[in-house]
């Protein structure tokens, strides 16, 4: 797997880029999010990337911030959610805008993304409400037990 390429920003075009590492020029499908959000040509960056692999193609997904990689993961685990499709709605909204409307049941801001059928937003909305209740619980979890060991310390 490759977990991120750092190298000279050789191209961009919107929805691809490529990136000159090492003497090889990897080429990696980005949204459009992170494509206006890139230095000029020329400039060194890391991207963090997922590398999709099938039969007919291997293929390098690109994001400025490890947080909207964590979300395609997300979005391309749902049946029906591609990595186009996953690009489409990073696009558009952020991993925060994602969990936001997920969380608050605000299904109208999902429906905004291109390519997404109303099957595809209630599979996605529920898929995604499950995980971010799960990973939410756990953080929560997380932050009583330091607090609980906090205080243990105090009152020692």
């Amino acid at each position: 797997m490759i977990a991120f390429v750092n190298g000279i920003l050789e191209y961009n075009d919107g929805d691809t880029i490529v990136i000159s590492c090492g003497g090889v020029g990897y080429q990696i499908m980005v949204p459009l999010s992170v494509s206006g959000r890139l230095p000029h040509l020329g400039s060194t960056v890391m991207i963090h990337t997922y590398m999709s692999v099938r039969e007919d193609a291997v293929k390098l997904y690109g994001f400025y911030e490890k947080d909207e990689l964590d979300m395609f993961k997300k979005l391309v685990t749902v049946s029906g959610i591609g990595p186009k499709v996953a690009l489409g709605i990073l696009s558009i909204l952020t991993p925060d805008d994602i969990t936001y409307a997920v969380l608050s049941d605000d299904i109208a801001v999902i429906a905004k993304a291109p390519g997404i059928g109303k099957k595809q937003q209630e599979s996605l909305y529920l898929n995604l409400k499950i995980r971010l209740m799960i990973q939410c619980s756990i953080i929560a979890w997380i932050k009583v037990m330091r607090h609980c060991r906090i205080l243990q310390k105090m009152t020692r």
